[in-house]
């Protein structure tokens, strides 16, 4: 034990001993004087003193020992490539006249208003997905030249690092399929957009 402790506890044997005395004072005289109340109102003080005393001290020493045991974690965080395609416009179905039929194809200027938000290094994907039977090909035109996708739809890719919110016009030939019907057809192609990793 260190003198703290010892001293600690032999304020404590000397108050039970002080309390043992003044019950047996109280028992048999019913009566305590005033300085004996005082007297044990002093070393009750004195024990409480001690006690919060060594309760702050132990209360420091495990805080120092809490802080031996924090370390230092490496963090590290890994930001997931995505790219998101805001659509300004697009056409929502595609009339087809007979002499389109004849001709064997129809065009669709500016039918798609788009920009692609990315934060990929690397640039992103467009993906056409034809919708209806309506084609046997189709030619795009304003990204990257002219591009032609077949009837299972087809990818252009965009490499490089494009400043935020690029802006493209896309202008459409569909080359008809044979013995197709004049009329007003749901737009044929879905799109969609995926960041090159």
């Amino acid at each position: 034990m260190n003198k703290n402790e010892l001293d600690i506890q032999h304020d404590r044997e000397e108050t039970q001993e002080y309390q043992r005395n003044v019950s047996y004072e109280l028992s048999s005289t019913r009566v305590a004087n005033k300085s004996q109340a005082d007297d044990a109102t002093v070393l009750q003080r004195k024990l409480i003193y001690c006690t919060l005393a060594v309760a702050i001290g132990v209360g420091l020493l495990v805080i120092a020992k809490a802080s031996e045991l924090m370390t230092t974690v490496p963090v590290s965080v890994t930001v997931v490539a995505n790219a998101k395609l805001e659509i300004a416009y697009q056409a929502l179905d595609l009339n087809i006249t007979q002499s389109d039929i004849s001709r064997g194809y129809v065009d669709a200027p500016s039918a798609l208003r788009f920009s692609v938000l990315t934060n990929s290094k690397y640039g992103f994907l467009m993906n056409f997905y034809p919708v209806g039977d309506i084609f046997k090909s189709a030619q795009v035109d304003g990204i990257v030249g002219n591009i032609n996708i077949d009837e299972a739809g087809g990818t252009i890719v965009q490499r490089g690092v494009f400043p935020q919110n690029v802006k493209y016009e896309l202008n459409f030939r569909f080359i008809l399929r044979p013995n197709l019907s004049p009329g007003r057809y749901a737009w044929p192609l879905q799109i969609s957009v995926q960041a090159l990793i």
